[in-house]
């Protein structure tokens, strides 16, 4: 493939304070055959101005304006009108490495995979990565969703490490009804049509940890329902498959269990998510495994509460 082009996007919500660090880490890649597609999700701050302002200045650059939907909605509004070779997402709070989309692009040469992945190098606040890049060889990873939903897998559940081929995406879109761990199940579906999948081990993306972030803010009702639709999805789509008692074990569980620990925050202590609770238990959708002692206890009364 010759200089393929890259669709970056970009979701932004209420994000000015941040922008220019992503963008301008964007805008400084020294491989250039790349748009941006930004989506202002309904921000209530200077985002949209920051975002019409560096398009007025750099023509790869396109800006949505949007009622706020969401994260998985300003990223299908991207989707819609991307026109690159590869699609690769961005949280509008980071930044990365100049020399990313040039080594990806090395790889896509050599290759042609479904999916490339760098790693990543969190961190408080912004720190330049400025270390020198060893020479390295991207490594091919075998049967990616067989990896992906092992513990401790070596595939990032997140998005911003992968660059995605656009025709192996297939008009893929992310599920709205699925909020914190929409990234996971867009990973999960992706890596179902996935052919080829190789990890570049270089840290190239630079993670920010705030305290507003979504990974970071206090739970909700819409992060459990998030959840709960998940667990749903497992059973739904890979039931009757050869992988489903793995992915019940360590991804769904563990997604119950982060409802289980957190419940005492929801309106009610959030009784009234229990009979979903409990229908998922009993359909199998969810199990004891890999729950700490106290929170077996918990699902096993919501199980005898509602039979």
């Amino acid at each position: 493939m010759k200089e393929p082009k890259i669709s970056v996007v970009v979701p932004v919500y209420n994000a000015e304070k941040y922008l220019p660090l992503c963008l301008d880490s964007i805008l400084a890649q020294t491989y250039e055959n790349f748009e941006v597609i930004c989506v202002d999700d309904g921000s209530t701050d200077g985002s949209g101005n920051v975002l019409d302002k560096y398009a007025a200045e750099d023509a790869r650059i396109k800006v949505i304006h949007q009622k706020n939907g969401g994260v998985s909605a300003a990223r299908n509004s991207g989707l819609k009108i991307a026109s690159g070779d590869y699609i690769y997402f961005m949280d509008s709070d980071d930044f990365i490495r100049p020399e990313w989309f040039a080594y990806a692009v090395e790889v896509i040469a050599e290759y042609e995979p479904d999916c490339v992945m760098c790693d990543y190098r969190e961190m408080a606040d912004y720190e330049p990565m400025t270390d020198a890049l060893p020479p390295v060889k991207a490594q091919k990873i075998e049967k990616p969703l067989a990896v992906l939903i092992q513990k401790n897998s070596p595939i990032y559940p997140n998005l911003w490490t992968k660059m995605y081929k656009t025709t192996m995406l297939a008009g893929q879109r992310f599920d709205a009804d699925i909020f914190y761990v929409e990234d996971l199940w867009f990973n999960i579906e992706a890596c179902t049509k996935m052919k080829s999948f190789y990890h570049l081990p270089l840290q190239m993306y630079g993670y920010i940890r705030h305290e507003n972030s979504i990974t970071t803010s206090n739970f909700n009702e819409r992060k459990a329902k998030g959840f709960l639709t998940f667990c749903a999805n497992v059973q739904k789509h890979f039931g009757q498959t050869p992988y489903f008692a793995v992915m019940r074990d360590n991804i769904a569980n563990l997604n119950l269990k982060f409802v289980l620990k957190n419940m005492q925050r929801l309106p009610d202590k959030g009784e009234k998510y229990e009979p979903k609770i409990a229908e998922l238990l009993h359909s199998g959708a969810v199990g004891y495994k890999n729950l700490p002692l106290k929170h077996k206890f918990r699902l096993w009364r919501i199980g005898r509460k509602y039979k």
